[in-house]
């Protein structure tokens, strides 16, 4: 019989957790041929999500938790469960906060049992998350261009992968600042697409921020391309080569015995562009300076503090 592990990366849920858990289960149950384990990746919590999952081990025998030392972050906790289900023939992760549904678990194994070594899912954000969608659509359109890597606009970090796909992961891709939906895109093989559309969170709060989540875009779109180091090359030319126009025009004046236009408010204003666009430039290279500064320390991408499993 097939094994599957379903990796929950779970930050601060003690709202959510229980009726997470129970939606999982009931859902699970109802698929037949497969046996199924459940594996919750803990980064380190305030409240008292550990407690809840210790008394959920107890009673659950396909649990188990895996709590990090520190907090990693939420794709290194999904590492950290892959990392540990590489015996296992399927591995799906999803999140613990209901937004990604247990019921499509079915629909994801029935993708799979057509041929696809990865099936991901396209979030369809409904009525109230209007500006959510927006800047979703705002931020593939960019990653896109920028990256050249063919991410579809709502991927999520709710989907199945093959035993194949989980080693590739954990064997070869050693990123500490890694963005997994642009690696399963990276490595390609045989993929499927379900969509599915967000519901309103019941419980808890969300742990991505508007602050956290323009962070991870620009770490995502720093971990899969150079070309906005490239953008900022060009425009530095094309500045260049306006400035060489600027100086011309102002000697054509000079030779033709004319007084060169000026105005306080002209300097001051190309002043302040000037200054912004440098500083934008330098905050770009500083990106790219910091991620590789990051990657060459060779720090581990997680640390687990124990695992709890029912003896």
């Amino acid at each position: 019989m097939k094994t599957i592990s379903i990796v929950v990366p779970l930050l601060n849920e003690s709202d959510s957790i229980n009726q997470f858990h129970d939606s999982l289960i009931k859902n699970i149950n109802l698929i037949k041929n497969y046996n199924i384990n459940i594996k919750y990746v803990l980064d380190k919590s305030s409240d008292n999500t550990k407690l809840l999952l210790s008394r959920i081990v107890e009673k659950c025998n396909k649990t188990i938790v895996i709590c990090l030392s520190n907090r990693f972050g939420h794709q290194q906790s999904l590492i950290a469960g892959i990392d540990h289900s590489l015996d296992d023939d399927i591995v799906i992760m999803m999140d613990g906060d209901l937004q990604h549904p247990p019921s499509l678990i079915q629909d994801l194994i029935k993708e799979y049992e057509k041929g696809y070594d990865v099936v991901n899912t396209i979030r369809i954000y409904k009525k109230f998350s209007l500006l959510k969608s927006f800047f979703s659509k705002l931020f593939y359109s960019f990653f896109k261009i920028v990256t050249s890597q063919n991410l579809k606009t709502g991927s999520a970090d709710f989907r199945l992968i093959t035993k194949k796909v989980s080693n590739i992961i954990s064997k070869n891709i050693k990123e500490k600042n890694i963005f997994i939906r642009g690696i399963i895109n990276f490595i390609g093989l045989k993929q499927a697409y379900l969509s599915y559309e967000t519901k309103e969170r019941e419980n808890g709060y969300s742990k991505y921020n508007f602050f956290k989540s323009v962070t991870f875009a620009l770490q995502s779109i720093v971990a899969f391309g150079a070309k906005p180091l490239y953008f900022c090359f060009f425009i530095g030319v094309l500045i260049m080569f306006l400035s060489f126009l600027f100086i011309i025009y102002i000697l054509i004046f000079y030779l033709l015995g004319i007084s060169a236009p000026s105005g306080w408010y002209t300097i001051i204003t190309f002043l302040f562009f000037f200054s912004g666009l440098n500083l934008f430039f330098l905050g770009c290279v500083g990106l790219y300076l910091g991620a590789t500064y990051e990657e060459v320390k060779k720090r581990p991408i997680y640390i687990i503090e124990e695992i709890i499993k029912k003896i």
